[in-house]
C-alpha cells in the first residue's frame, strides 16, 4: 500500500468514526434503538460517542495513532460480540468486521 493509499484509507476510517460518534452524541434514533436492543444503558452510547470522536481525531495524529486504533479495535470487538449475541444478521456485522480488519492491518 502506498503512503497516499494508507492516508486515504485511514482518513476514511477517521471520518466514519467521527460521524458515528457525532450521531451517538446527538441521540440519533437508530443509535438509540441499537443500544436499547443490545441492552446497554444510554450513558454507554454517549461514552462510546465521545470515545469514537476522540479516537477518530487521534488516528490523524501520529503520536496517538496506535492508542486510538487499539481503543477503536476494543469498541469494534464489543460491537461484533453484541451483534453476534443478538443475531442481528450478516449485513449489520459487515461494517464493524471490515473496519476492525483494516485498523488491525495498520496497527
Amino acid at each position: 500500500m502506498t503512503p497516499m493509499q494508507r492516508r486515504f484509507t485511514l482518513g476514511t476510517i477517521s471520518l466514519i468514526f467521527l460521524t458515528t460518534g457525532i450521531l451517538k452524541l446527538l441521540s440519533n434514533p437508530l443509535e438509540v434503538a441499537q443500544f436499547i436492543h443490545w441492552g446497554f444503558p444510554l450513558w454507554f452510547m454517549y461514552l462510546t460517542g465521545v470515545i469514537n470522536i476522540v479516537s477518530a481525531i487521534g488516528l490523524e495524529i501520529r503520536r496517538f495513532f496506535k492508542l486510538s486504533a487499539i481503543t477503536l479495535l476494543v469498541l469494534l470487538s464489543l460491537a461484533i460480540i453484541s451483534i453476534l449475541t443478538h443475531h442481528d444478521g450478516f449485513m449489520t456485522l459487515l461494517l464493524p468486521l471490515i473496519l476492525a480488519f483494516v485498523l488491525y492491518r495498520h496497527v
